[in-house]
């Protein structure tokens, strides 16, 4: 398989084809020998020599691999044998494996990955997993795409899998994570001998002492977005191991390499290595480049001041008004607004996130956003709006930053989006239609645009919208979720038999109504009224 390789897809099917092209026409010459009575002395030797080869091609397991370099990577292309066919046994991937293939995996093994050894009858092979928590959702359905298109693994999409914490009194609360599993592969048995020992006869996780090698920049862009958080101390790693001898392996390869400063911390037991404020700026120049999108925001400078930790923008802001609580001080909020223009913030109490924004009355605006209808509506499509919805008034706090003319609103307020970042913020760049009014040559512009120059803004429009996943994989995501959510957030319908107390527990009122052959307003009904359903008692969990 072509893994990497500009154009490998054209080298794939040109091999494949002339193949395919050379049997046919061994087929062809045998025939006509065989037509022709070519077999026959003089020629029986070399028929015969002719037909043992044929017979060891056929017969022969594979086609010798050969290897192609391309940037200094090493690629193979195996004709009979492909990664991506789950049934291929373990020892048939031979690879060889690029160097940024194997750098994700074993970076991830100091983070979240994990190997386990498959017992073989001919040897044994290894195969490589990971799990992410719901709130890494993002990252983990990326690096499943990366590891399917290369043929690494059977599923587009991880796998949702339920998870029990248990301690030893009480079972806690259920959770989900998403797992990604991997092939099982002989030719990576190497990196499960590496990084498991034997110690005191059970298999002890260690850091081998050559990771500094795979420790490149893609790598420790993996190892960041797996398991990178930020504190006031820095950019903490938790990294799983809790030898120190591991942790300074890892800790002197960061400043050895790269000129990243860290420290060892020791969190309630566990050992973390701590990524120095002062390094972050090395950092994110050296793996930027590799990181998804989403998880910008773990390398974001705006989170960090000069002499370590979060910067609180909170402290150097004072506020001309502040209405701790949006929904019971409405009235007040509208009333002493009335015919003033300035900057406003939304403060979500609960997580934080904020949104600010300008009017040149902020009164008007304010009864705008306490009106239903208007947050309500699906053609404003905002993130401010949606979360009043979901938290409430009550969950609100409602600041007014400084009052301005209405000449300065826009300067105002992008210097407040540049310095607080609001999260529930569309686009971070301010600005309005406020008092503007187009020229008349602007006016005829846009009355004169032909049929087909808007039809090109569509187009072009739409290729900025267009999501970065096919249609199959846009639809296995939302299977998903929808599986997710049906399992976390649905109320489950229970019908206990009253004679054997027997219960059959539905994941929702579709289920319920489908496999008991009932309406769903016939199960609201016995809900409402607890009376018996023939012979079952009908409840909600």
């Amino acid at each position: 398989m072509m893994r990497d390789v500009n154009n490998g897809w054209l080298i794939r099917y040109l091999h494949s084809n002339t193949a395919s092209a050379f049997f046919f026409l061994v087929y062809l010459h045998i025939g006509r020998n065989i037509y022709y009575g070519s077999y026959r002395a003089p020629r029986t030797l070399v028929f015969t020599i002719g037909v043992v080869i044929f017979i060891l091609m056929m017969a022969k397991d594979k086609w010798p691999n050969w290897m192609l370099i391309s940037h200094n990577k090493c690629i193979q292309y195996n004709s009979s044998s492909y990664f991506s066919k789950s049934r291929t046994k373990a020892l048939y991937r031979i690879g060889p494996h690029n160097k940024e293939v194997l750098s994700i995996i074993i970076c991830g093994m100091l983070g979240d990955w994990w190997a386990d050894q498959i017992k073989g009858q001919t040897s044994p092979s290894v195969r490589f997993s990971i799990e992410q928590g719901i709130n890494n959702t993002a990252y983990i359905h990326s690096l499943t795409l990366y590891f399917y298109k290369l043929g690494y693994c059977s599923n587009i999409t991880p796998h949702l899998v339920k998870k029990s914490d248990k301690d030893s009194a009480r079972e806690l609360e259920d959770r989900f994570n998403y797992r990604l599993t991997l092939y099982t592969f002989t030719s990576l048995l190497w990196i499960y001998d590496s990084f498991y020992k034997d110690v005191n006869g059970k298999k002890t996780k260690i850091i081998p002492s050559w990771i500094g090698e795979y420790i490149t920049p893609i790598g420790l862009a993996h190892l960041v977005m797996q398991t990178g958080s930020f504190k006031s101390e820095g950019l903490i790693l938790c990294t799983k191991f809790n030898d120190m001898n591991d942790l300074n392996l890892l800790k002197n390869v960061l400043i050895d390499k790269y000129g990243i400063d860290s420290t060892i911390l020791n969190h309630s037991g566990k050992m973390e290595i701590c990524i120095k404020v002062e390094s972050i700026p090395l950092l994110r120049s050296i793996i930027h480049p590799y990181m998804y999108p989403e998880l910008y925001y773990l390398l974001d400078s705006n989170h960090l001041n000069t002499t370590g930790g979060y910067k609180n923008y909170n402290d150097q802001i004072k506020t001309v008004a502040t209405y701790d609580d949006a929904d019971v001080n409405k009235e007040l909020a509208v009333k002493e607004n009335r015919g003033k223009s300035g900057i406003y913030r939304w403060i979500n109490k609960e997580t934080g996130k904020s949104y600010v924004g300008s009017s040149a009355n902020l009164s008007k605006r304010f009864y705008q956003y306490y009106s239903y209808n208007h947050i309500a509506d699906t053609k404003r499509n905002m993130h401010i709006d949606r979360a009043l919805l979901k938290y409430g008034y009550s969950k609100f706090k409602l600041e007014i930053l400084e009052y301005c003319e209405i000449s300065n609103l826009i300067e105002r307020e992008q210097y407040y989006l540049d310095l607080l970042k609001p999260e529930y913020n569309i686009l971070l760049r301010a600005g309005s239609s406020l008092g503007f009014k187009h020229s008349e040559k602007t006016k005829l512009r846009m009355k004169t645009k032909t049929p087909e120059h808007l039809i090109k803004i569509k187009n072009n429009i739409a290729k900025l919208n267009a999501s970065p996943f096919p249609a199959d994989v846009r639809a296995k995501i939302t299977a998903g979720m929808i599986k997710f959510n049906v399992l976390t957030k649905s109320k489950k319908v229970v019908f206990t038999n009253i004679e054997t107390n027997e219960k059959l527990v539905f994941n929702s009122f579709r289920d319920a109504s489908l496999n008991m052959k009932i309406s769903r307003n016939t199960i609201n009904k016995y809900l409402v009224s607890k009376e018996i359903y023939g012979k079952y008692k009908i409840t909600l969990t």
